[in-house]
C-alpha cells in the first residue's frame, strides 16, 4: 500500500539518501555522546576529547556507509576505501572552513552559516562517498 502512495513513492526513490541521512544524524549524536561522557567522567581535555569522538563519529560514518548506504558499491580493498574517505572528508573540511568565512564575512550570522555549510558538506560527502570511495554504479 506505501509503494502505491506518492509519499511511498518518494521514499523509495530517495532511500538511499534518507538512509544516509540517519546515519549522519547518528554519528552526530555518537560523536556528541562520546565527547560528553569522556569530558564529564574523565580527566582529559576538551581537545582530547574531540579528537576521540571525533575519530569514534567518523570511523562509525564509514563502516555504516559501507555497510548499510553503499552496501552495492564496488566492495575493494577496506583500506583503499578509508584512504578514500579521508581524502573526502579532508576536501569536505577545506571547502567547509573557506565556505563558512566567506558567509559570516558577507554577514550571514554564524549558526546560519553553520548550517548552510553543514548542508554543503552533506551533499559533497554523499557524492565523494558514492562515486569516489564506495563506487555505486
Amino acid at each position: 500500500m506505501l509503494h502505491d502512495s506518492f509519499i511511498g513513492q518518494l521514499l523509495l526513490r530517495h532511500k538511499r539518501q534518507i538512509i544516509f541521512l540517519i546515519i549522519g544524524a547518528f554519528n552526530t549524536g555518537l560523536d556528541f555522546g562520546v565527547f560528553t561522557l569522556l569530558y564529564a567522567l574523565t580527566a582529559l581535555s576538551g581537545p582530547i576529547c574531540q579528537a576521540i569522538s571525533y575519530t569514534v563519529g567518523v570511523t562509525s560514518s564509514f563502516l555504516l556507509n559501507r555497510n548499510i548506504t553503499f552496501r552495492d558499491g564496488d566492495n575493494g580493498r577496506v583500506s583503499t576505501q578509508a584512504v578514500r574517505f579521508i581524502l573526502v572528508n579532508l576536501v569536505s573540511l577545506g571547502i567547509s572552513v573557506l565556505a563558512i568565512n566567506l558567509k559570516i564575512l558577507a554577514g550571514l550570522p554564524t549558526f546560519w552559516a553553520k548550517v548552510a555549510v553543514t548542508v554543503i558538506t552533506m551533499v559533497i560527502n554523499y557524492f565523494g562517498y558514492k562515486h569516489f570511495v564506495f563506487r555505486v554504479k
